[in-house]
């Protein structure tokens, strides 16, 4: 692009990740003057950097989308990002992207670049995805059904919407058997007593088995992002059990 110049002399670049209020460093060792980064290189680079944060802060479902459509179906770029971003961590966006669509089971064929980066789509996923929550100890995943509830938390200051939420916050993880929508449901509720959503119910399938079994999750606002964004994929919640 001719808005990325060929040589860059610099040792880094910094990113300002606003609506997450965090910062992503780009940096690189050798002899800068002489470094030569084509620009195919460094969108990748700057989109791959963006993913690590927003996965690092919790936005999985996010990430499983840009990484779905952002990415060319290159396989030495692919397979250098699964190297940087590591097998568990795209475990966990992979099951929270294709678990978590809305039109889930109806367009598996196009999650390509998730799939590939997994090892190819799994011969029993939901087999495969009931053994991976059953084992992993924390994990993070969106809040559906926020758009009717967002009018409680949300505070406008010099004209922008501001959500009177923060990450760090304690969530409770509540099992709703007797949902008359879903007999699984897995609900998300602030310490006071405000309800803020659901799990996605493909993948509250999965943990509503557990949770009748015993386990109990503990929880905690990961991510909140932007107002933008589309009202179920603002907040994102941290799921952790021992």
């Amino acid at each position: 692009g001719k808005d990325v110049p060929e040589k860059i002399a610099t040792a880094g670049i910094c990113f300002d990740f606003e609506e997450l209020d965090k910062q992503a460093y780009l940096s690189w060792q050798g002899e800068m003057e002489n470094s030569v980064i084509r620009s195919i290189n460094y969108r990748f680079l700057v989109k791959a950097i963006k993913i690590l944060t927003y996965a690092q802060a919790g936005a999985t479902y996010k990430c499983g989308t840009w990484i779905n459509h952002d990415f060319v179906s290159d396989k030495g770029l692919l397979s250098l990002f699964k190297k940087m971003i590591g097998d568990e961590k795209l475990q966990e966006i992979f099951f929270e992207y294709v678990l978590g669509q809305f039109d889930y089971g109806k367009n598996e064929q196009d999650v390509n670049n998730l799939t590939f980066m997994f090892g190819g789509m799994p011969r029993d996923l939901e087999e495969e995805a009931y053994n991976w929550y059953k084992k992993t100890k924390k994990f993070s995943t969106r809040v559906v059904g926020f758009r009717y509830h967002q009018e409680r938390f949300v505070k406008v200051v010099n004209g922008e919407e501001i959500l009177k939420m923060k990450p760090g916050q304690d969530v409770l993880v509540i099992r709703e058997p007797e949902n008359k929508y879903d007999n699984n449901a897995v609900s998300f509720i602030l310490n006071n007593g405000e309800k803020i959503g659901y799990v996605r119910k493909t993948i509250a399938s999965f943990l509503a088995r557990l949770m009748d079994k015993g386990r109990i999750y503990q929880g905690k606002v990961s991510a909140v992002l932007a107002d933008y964004r589309d009202e179920d994929e603002r907040v994102y919640v941290e799921l952790m059990w021992e």
